[in-house]
């Protein structure tokens, strides 16, 4: 979720501009949005996606120089941490509808 993607726009022989985001940094600028935003309201769920984040990535040592629940919260209102659940790394998961028409075009499918 903190990992940055480039994108750009590719038409016949030109090429826009190539943008630099993450998934924290989009998050954080709703999460910056004044109280009167009509995107406030989604503050709680975008607070919860990077919580998960941040679990994730310390869960696949993936970029844990810059977790993306960073200065969320603190060792007494974690919501993860406060609440008594276990993920094993034994989860058993099946894989339906692989081929669904989707690609990844670049080194890695798994972006954090």
């Amino acid at each position: 979720m903190t990992k940055k993607v480039n994108a750009a726009l590719h038409c016949n022989d030109w090429t826009g501009q190539t943008y630099s985001y993450s998934v924290y940094d989009y998050a954080s600028k709703i999460l910056a949005e004044p109280e009167s935003s009509e995107y406030k309201s989604s503050a709680p769920l975008i607070k919860a996606m990077l919580n998960y984040g941040g679990y994730a990535q310390t869960y696949f040592n993936e970029k844990t120089d810059a977790l993306a629940n960073k200065g969320l919260y603190n060792k007494t209102n974690d919501p993860v941490l406060t609440t008594n659940t276990t993920v094993s790394k034994d989860y058993n998961y099946d894989v339906f509808n692989n081929n669904m028409g989707v690609s990844f075009l670049g080194r890695k499918a798994v972006l954090f």
